[in-house]
């Protein structure tokens, strides 16, 4: 009996010893990916990644608000970067999207209806979609184009339903 409370005593601290040191020596390791992308082009100038996929978000509106043909604005940017010159010096740029027969504004989709995004430059030019802006003239290192983006009721609706709304505009600039 004598000798089976001792092997019951050896046998557990050894144990404890065996679970102790794999503890002891125990480490998490998590993984991840990291992705690489980017376009290399023949241009003067580059648009900051910060420029090139951005959201315009306009939170909560009301729906009386836009009914009595109100407007809500939001400013956005499109930033060029390390302009540098050989040729070009001028540029155009021009939105496309979904809008409406007189290009004057984007079509929103979701499940708020007759909800559309009316475009101007940060000086209030009206931006007709599909449609070139104004020749602008580069300055070497950064150009900053500022524009604004407004939520507003479509052009002949009575009304704006209750919903969600999004729409997306890409784009282009041309440089002469």
């Amino acid at each position: 009996m004598k000798k089976n409370k001792i092997f019951i005593i050896m046998t557990t601290i050894a144990s404890m010893g065996v679970f102790n040191v794999g503890n002891a020596n125990t480490t998490a390791i998590e993984s991840g990916t990291v992705n690489f992308q980017g376009v290399v082009t023949n241009s003067p100038c580059n648009i900051a990644h910060d420029s090139i996929d951005q959201t315009v978000k306009f939170g909560h509106i009301g729906k009386a608000y836009l009914d009595s043909g109100n407007e809500y604005a939001q400013e956005f940017k499109i930033k060029l970067e390390q302009c540098a010159f050989n040729q070009s010096k001028n540029f155009t740029i021009q939105f496309r999207g979904l809008s409406d027969t007189s290009r004057s504004e984007l079509k929103m989709i979701g499940t708020a209806k007759n909800v559309a995004v009316k475009l101007t430059t940060d000086e209030g030019k009206a931006i007709s979609i599909g449609t070139n802006i104004d020749s602008m003239e580069l300055k070497k290192g950064t150009n900053i184009l500022g524009f604004i983006a407004y939520a507003k009721k479509e052009e002949g609706a009575t009304e704006v339903s209750e919903g969600d709304f999004q729409g997306k505009a890409l784009f282009d600039i041309t440089y002469n």
